[in-house]
């Protein structure tokens, strides 16, 4: 058989191979996919649940007065409780954000940090980021926090007299497993 022959047929077993695969393979997934069965389920009310949160202040705010440059204030407390209807079982985090009412050339030199427990002791929860134990909190446990709010050390002499009146606000947000 000439060298020409031989390779046509070499080539011809492959394709007709290659073809076989393509066919049972195609036939197979067809076939599984028809096959299949299901079963249909009881009606049944499926409702997605709650996060809510209270919060309240502890205590009494600071009496308000200056703040020179290098100093801070701590404000009081902050307890935060999730009141979600009993039987949820969501896990929730805390998502705290600070407010301050003051134009952009002065936010710089403010500074306002967010604490769990105890001010400068606690542990601190960055900007944009959110709080939880391990696993996640339960429905209806609180978290207490404490708000400092500081003047930096290079705050300029003419930044004077500004109002820092925060707005403490914060979320519940559903902790993913």
């Amino acid at each position: 058989m000439p060298k020409r022959d031989r390779d046509v047929s070499h080539r011809w077993r492959w394709a007709c191979a290659l073809s076989l695969v393509l066919v049972v393979g195609a036939g197979s997934s067809a076939a599984q996919a028809y096959w299949q069965r299901s079963q249909p389920l009881p009606a049944v009310t499926v409702t997605s649940g709650d996060l809510n949160v209270v919060a309240t202040w502890a205590g009494t705010m600071p009496a308000p007065g200056p703040l020179y440059p290098g100093q801070y204030r701590d404000l009081a407390n902050l307890i935060v409780t999730e009141t979600s209807a009993s039987g949820s079982t969501l896990r929730w985090r805390l998502r705290p954000a600070v407010l301050l009412p003051i134009s952009a050339p002065g936010s710089t030199y403010v500074q306002t940090t967010v604490y769990v427990q105890s001010c400068g002791t606690g542990v601190v929860i960055a900007p944009g980021t959110s709080y939880a134990p391990p696993g996640g909190l339960l429905p209806g446990e609180s978290v207490e926090l404490c708000v400092r709010i500081s003047l930096r050390a290079d705050a300029p002499g003419d930044f004077t007299k500004v109002v820092l009146d925060p707005t403490v606000e914060v979320r519940a947000v559903q902790a993913l497993s």
